[in-house]
């Protein structure tokens, strides 16, 4: 039968794929959210560091931040705070808008002069790899795909919701990186690393733009680690422990994380490692061998109905799962 208590994505994988196929996503999934708390640690840091809540040094900003998720860690439905990290969208929108007129007061348009089309194109294997792990964490969202549907009120409009998100996000995306890398060119450097790096530093406005990105961090953070929790008691049949075990298994991986982060503490190598690693694979490499798998375990009769779960996925990487019904499956061969 199948591993009891495993996601939807998981249940996927192990049909498709088998035992080894199943551990093997599940330690690439594990990999995937450390990684994305490990950059939110890394960018809250950054932020913290450049207001007055900063405590001198990186590790004592990390720890800040690490007393600052405890308390999250500790409520047993965390839906409440994803409202939290969604209405950060209001927070991120005013960032780019202020590093955006920062940049203009301070180099004006000499940028338009400053890059051509050389400049928009890898120049070493070192910045393709950069490229690509960045590009597949930003829309390699596969991973997550069941999770999002399974949490709409209304799942049949998943694909609507999923054409909608992510052509908002690439058009975002876009125009955000092309605008702001070519106002700050003529800076020595251009923009290293983290965009909110470019945020000012001092005044009461620049203050109030970087805590609020930290706070959103914050929220987003318990997200991450949550999932994770659930895939660690899965693995080693933790599920019928008491709160408070998971609450301490939730402590350890947060611990983790924050140690991952001071020693990879750059938020871009960060996202490229976690990409390259893992999210390439599950979004857009480990889709197809599900749909080849699915062809073949399940049979013909059941070909044009709602168990072909990758169908509408698979041709355009970024359509939603259909329904998922373990039930209605046949049993892997």
């Amino acid at each position: 039968g199948s591993p009891p208590g495993c996601s939807t994505f998981s249940y996927v994988t192990w049909f498709a794929t088998g035992a080894c196929g199943y551990q093997f996503v599940d330690v690439l999934q594990l990999t995937f959210l450390l990684g994305a708390t490990t950059a939110w640690i890394v960018a809250a840091v950054d932020l913290v560091g450049g207001t007055f809540l900063s405590l001198g040094s990186v590790t004592y900003d990390a720890a800040l931040v690490f007393l600052a998720v405890l308390p999250m860690l500790a409520i047993p439905d965390i839906s409440s705070i994803a409202k939290f990290s969604a209405g950060g969208l209001l927070v991120i929108c005013a960032s780019f808008a202020t590093i955006f007129v920062q940049g203009l007061r301070t180099y004006g348009l000499a940028g338009l002069e400053a890059v051509g089309w050389g400049d928009a194109f890898p120049d070493s294997l070192a910045d393709i790899s950069v490229y690509y792990g960045v590009a597949v964490f930003a829309f390699g969202f596969l991973p997550v795909s069941y999770n999002l549907r399974e949490s709409m009120k209304v799942p049949t409009r998943f694909d609507e919701a999923a054409w909608l998100g992510l052509g908002i996000t690439a058009i975002i995306y876009v125009g955000v990186g092309e605008l702001l890398w070519i106002v700050y060119a003529p800076a020595k450097g251009g923009i290293q690393g983290n965009i909110f790096n470019m945020l000012p530093r001092g005044g009461t406005m620049a203050t109030v733009l970087r805590l609020g990105m930290a706070l959103v961090l914050l929220f987003s953070i318990p997200l991450m680690i949550v999932p994770t929790e659930e895939i660690v008691e899965n693995k080693f049949n933790l599920r019928h422990e008491s709160f408070a075990s998971k609450v301490a298994l939730r402590f350890g991986l947060l611990l983790v994380s924050v140690a991952c982060s001071l020693l990879i503490p750059n938020f871009a190598l960060v996202l490229q490692l976690t990409g390259c690693t893992c999210i390439g694979i599950l979004s857009f490499v480990l889709p197809r061998k599900l749909h080849i798998s699915m062809h073949v375990y399940i049979p013909l009769s059941c070909a044009n109905t709602e168990m072909s779960i990758l169908h509408s996925i698979i041709p355009h990487d970024v359509g939603p799962p259909a329904p998922l019904q373990r039930e209605r499956f046949p049993q892997r061969r």
